[in-house]
């Protein structure tokens, strides 16, 4: 999997040419310049959620789809989006175990404040 925001231009280009539109069109209607979507469709600008869902929504698609696509790879949880894919195999099984770990300790806490 390429970086998630080179996959995330490489569909916003693809949804530009099929609806011959262009990158100042989609631009202006989320509210940014020119340049700054075509660092968007190159993969160089870091865009956060807020960013990705008025692109989603000015495509008329969902944020999912801006994300995932449609094709059947393995679907990234919400936690994990932004790291990318990690190189270590067990890293997400690393992660979720610690993501446990820390909702036990936040139980834990709340019952102490009792």
């Amino acid at each position: 999997m390429a970086n998630l925001f080179t996959e995330i231009g490489a569909k916003i280009e693809a949804f530009l040419a099929a609806n011959n539109m262009t990158q100042k069109e989609l631009a202006d209607k989320i509210g940014i310049s020119k340049q700054v979507m075509g660092k968007i469709i190159h993969g160089k600008k870091a865009i956060n959620l807020i960013e990705i869902s008025k692109i989603a929504e000015a495509m008329g698609s969902s944020v999912d789809s801006l994300i995932h696509g449609t094709n059947n790879e393995e679907k990234t949880e919400p936690v994990f989006l932004m790291m990318g894919r990690a190189q270590n195999p067990n890293t997400s099984d690393d992660f979720r175990f610690l993501n446990h770990v820390m909702d036990e300790m936040i139980a834990l806490e709340v019952l102490l404040a009792e």
